[in-house]
């Protein structure tokens, strides 16, 4: 068997440092993804039915202010999304085996969504087929911040 020459070597060992950075970011981007794709988007103030591959048990949310859950029998449940956040839903079997076990992010959705700012203060409209205002937006004073 051959022996690599020394420019060979040379060579491999200035192509290591980059191809082995390369690989660990693309590592970590493949984690990223892997955990985005994961979570169970809802809306605010929206549900989203989730099936189960056997009858649930125990249902755990872990911020309540967040979302919640409506179980409509052994094997379907409803997710509401209650407040913006991020929090998590567990649903396990009779004999503690998880069924269900993912991130929930709710999030308001802007879509069909007006907000008319005067100054300070914000009035938003729902424009789904016509705008009416929506409920608690009583033009109150914006933060600090101003407007997005």
């Amino acid at each position: 068997m051959r022996r690599p020459s020394p420019a060979h070597r040379t060579l491999a060992r200035r192509l290591s440092g980059p191809l082995l950075a390369g690989v660990v970011v693309l590592a970590a981007a493949g984690t990223a993804l892997a955990a985005a794709a994961g979570a169970l988007s809802v809306r605010l103030d929206q549900s989203v039915r989730i099936s189960l591959r056997a009858p649930a048990t125990s249902v755990v949310v872990g911020n309540p202010a967040i979302a919640d859950v409506s179980v409509i029998d052994a094997r379907t449940i409803l997710v509401l999304g209650k407040g913006s956040g991020v929090t998590n839903l567990v649903v396990m079997d009779q004999g503690g085996r998880v069924l269900f076990n993912r991130e929930i992010v709710v999030s308001a959705g802007d879509a069909g969504r007006v907000s008319i700012w005067r100054g300070p203060a914000a009035t938003s409209y729902a424009c789904l087929p016509r705008c009416e205002r929506e409920s608690g937006s009583a033009a109150a004073p914006a933060s600090a911040s101003g407007p997005p």
